[in-house]
């Protein structure tokens, strides 16, 4: 199934359907014995539902690919993200081009995502610890690459990323490259011309168009804003006391140092990006406050940027919907659309869809569920979130699920990844019928 674009000759796939077709092709390769660690067995369900969420870039897992997955298991999985973010990239980016008679520009594509990749993979080799094998540097290096500009949050060892805690591989290399990989590719280009433009194109202008102009601030914003959430939420135990609002029946708590609060700010940081689109986590999730663990849903709900390898609806969607809100919608907004000055109206149409579209998803499947699953509303509204938003947290359920409920996150999964994209897609053919 493709999108017919009119009057320009132009055929775009549906992103449900290639979706679909790599989860099945993926699950079918998973299911192979050779996919598999030795002495592990892996379901058809499992299989599927690995799948889907590495075609849909989510990471949410029923099992750990570290170690369930053999290397050719994590190779599959991880050439699955690949597709799917390429996918998904390319697509955003016709459908925020300026000209999309020239069709989905795969090649620029793909060359920039390899690209990106290679150089961040390279980096990475020597900062892996002493006793890793040159061998082992870099197939974790390549799949952590990957992994992280996908916006998949897989990780190629045990424990997710929590043995990077403090690295410099967690902080300097995949936490950039999930910012990379969640901007999308027209505002990647647009930073690198404004950059570099004059001397690698022969241009003056340094100047941002405006839509990447918004899709920055608003990332930046809800970074820093997620940070300094995140890191009171942390230190929530050491403020009691200070506070004098009394911590009786209560451990104490470690006693607030510098080495505390910098650890908190590194963890606040790491969570304040990752948890918006990748199921990356360098602590565990049990060890939250559970302030911060609530503050991961409206983060997990809102996501990167429209068009790019993050999942929820949209940081600079939300942005459409507060300045209308605001009564501002008056003015050009560039962030739903292709063009950098198109109709409010338009605009906002596309927000309301993505979001309205978005919560009835969560909503539905959380419902769902509860109809099959025994656990607490709190962890099944997380698990729902997560899934639609394509950002592969968990609060420990997934691989706990009934088959009903593994189904209906796999649904959850492709619709959630698809729809807001096809918006974008049916928001540009429609401005050019």
């Amino acid at each position: 199934m493709t999108f017919p674009v009119q009057p320009v000759a132009v055929r775009v796939p549906h992103p449900g359907v290639v979706m679909v077709l790599l989860a099945l092709v993926g699950g079918a390769l998973l299911k192979l014995p050779t996919c598999a660690a030795p002495g592990v067995s892996v379901s058809w369900m499992d299989a599927l539902f690995l799948s889907t969420a590495a075609s849909c870039t989510t990471g949410l897992s029923v099992r750990e690919p570290a170690t369930s997955l053999s290397p050719l298991g994590l190779a599959v999985l991880i050439s699955l993200s690949q597709f799917g973010a390429i996918v998904t990239l390319a697509l955003g980016d016709w459908a925020l081009s300026d000209d999309p008679s020239r069709g989905v520009r795969w090649r620029r594509t793909i060359a920039l995502v390899l690209g990106i990749e290679v150089f961040a993979a390279l980096v990475m080799l020597p900062l892996w610890p002493g006793d890793v094998a040159w061998s082992r540097r870099i197939g974790q290096s390549v799949f952590l690459a990957i992994s992280a500009l996908c916006n998949v949050g897989f990780s190629p060892v045990p424990g997710n990323v929590e043995s990077l805690r403090y690295s410099a591989i967690a902080h300097l290399i995949v936490l950039p490259l999930i910012v990379v990989g969640g901007l999308g590719i027209p505002v990647m280009t647009a930073l690198w011309n404004a950059l570099l433009g004059a001397r690698y194109t022969g241009t003056t202008d340094h100047a941002l168009p405006r839509r990447a102009q918004l899709a920055l601030t608003a990332t930046f914003g809800l970074y820093l804003l997620g940070t300094i959430a995140i890191t009171l939420g942390q230190l929530t135990p050491q403020l009691y006391p200070m506070l004098k609002l009394g911590i009786e029946g209560r451990n104490p708590p470690p006693p607030m140092s510098a080495a505390l609060v910098g650890g908190a700010i590194a963890d606040a940081s790491f969570l304040s990006i990752a948890s918006r689109s990748t199921g990356f986590m360098t602590v565990p999730i049990d060890q939250l406050q559970p302030s911060t663990r609530w503050l991961l849903v409206p983060l997990m709900f809102i996501g990167g940027v429209p068009g790019s390898a993050a999942g929820g609806v949209g940081v600079t969607t939300m942005l459409v919907l507060l300045m209308a809100a605001r009564g501002a919608g008056q003015s050009s907004d560039p962030t739903a659309t292709r063009h950098d000055s198109p109709s409010n109206s338009t605009a906002l149409r596309a927000s309301l869809r993505i979001v309205l579209s978005q919560a009835l998803l969560i909503l539905l499947a959380t419902w769902l569920l509860t109809l099959s699953e025994p656990f607490p509303l709190e962890k099944l509204l997380f698990e729902t979130v997560s899934a639609a938003s394509s950002a592969g947290l968990s609060l420990g359920i997934t691989g706990s699920l009934t088959s009903g409920g593994k189904v209906v996150l796999i649904l959850t999964m492709i619709v959630g990844r698809c729809v807001p994209l096809a918006v974008l897609i049916r928001t540009t053919i429609n401005e050019r019928s």
